[in-house]
């Protein structure tokens, strides 16, 4: 079955955008042709792909499936593009980046490189660090930049880390009597445990060093960002394994408490990530040589994952 193109680029942007009205806003035509198109699409198909109601639209089943499919060829086709244009436009370059990483190192220097390169696009695709590389290994970003050490072998991709940094234990004001000498597993164990979740890799960074000290992992509050943590510290919900940056504030201003574990923990990297058999080129290159030049904290290490 052959079906015009257009039909399923229209599904795609109603799909993203959960309703007629905003997608023919993004497609520059109007609403009934929109609406025309996903008719026409469903009658080919022999399926609905959608439930209409006052609030707009959202998908079936038979949509959500579709959806998997042609995100991806829609994607693919837009690198392609950008590829070929690389040279004589702007182009875009497409991120995966944590909450860690962007606020860590990423944001400021973003922001530099957008005032030098105006007329270069950046589209930035937010989660977890195994989520980031998992989009990377299927072509739909250019680079991977992420905190946590993602889970599994990266054999498959090289990697360049861009700044070195330290997780730090803390406490609220509350745990200050704590501060007075290295805390051991049994002792972290009586206090409630506030962590990213399971499936980021700082979870599984944790789930391994807690076993090497003969513990189960087994947090009390488990969030998205790392970057909230500090504030439910220092409310008194738990103690925290957090990235210096983001412990700094508080620890300045008294809100949150210094701990010292009894175990070392491991030195971290914000790191690049890329597929060899895809270095990033134009824009999304010149960005990987500008994040290479303003990398700190020891500088950066190229090399295979």
């Amino acid at each position: 079955m052959m079906v015009n193109y257009e039909y399923y680029r229209v599904f795609y942007h109603v799909a993203c955008c959960g309703s007629f009205t905003a997608a023919a806003r993004v497609l520059h035509t109007g609403q009934p042709n929109v609406t025309r198109t996903i008719g026409q699409l469903e009658q080919a198909l022999g399926c609905r792909l959608f439930e209409r109601s006052n609030r707009g639209v959202t998908l079936t089943e038979s949509g959500r499936r579709l959806l998997g499919r042609v995100a991806i060829a829609c994607e693919q086709l837009e690198l392609g593009e950008r590829d070929v244009t690389a040279g004589t436009q702007g182009g875009t370059v497409l991120l995966g980046a944590t909450d860690t990483a962007l606020r860590g190192f990423l944001i400021d220097r973003l922001a530099e490189y957008q005032r030098s390169h105006p007329a270069v696009r950046l589209r930035i695709r937010g989660g977890t660090a195994p989520q980031a590389v998992d989009a990377l290994r299927r072509g739909e970003v250019d680079l991977a930049v992420v905190a946590a050490e993602p889970p599994g072998q990266q054999g498959d991709l090289h990697r360049v880390r861009l700044r070195r940094f330290s997780d730090l234990l803390i406490g609220g004001p509350q745990h200050r009597t704590l501060a007075q000498g290295p805390l051991g597993p049994r002792e972290l164990a009586r206090h409630p445990l506030i962590l990213m979740g399971q499936g980021s890799g700082t979870y599984e960074m944790y789930s391994r060093i807690y076993l090497g000290q003969g513990m189960i992992l087994r947090p009390d509050i488990e969030v998205e960002s790392d970057e909230i943590i500090p504030a439910l510290v220092a409310r008194g919900l738990g103690i925290a394994f957090v990235p210096e940056f983001f412990a700094r504030p508080g620890l300045e201003d008294g809100s949150l408490t210094l701990l010292q574990p009894t175990f070392a923990l491991p030195g971290r990297s914000i790191s690049a990530f890329w597929q060899p058999s895809r270095p990033p080129a134009g824009p999304a290159g010149e960005l990987l040589r500008f994040l290479e030049k303003g990398a700190i904290s020891g500088g950066p290490t190229a090399d295979p994952a």
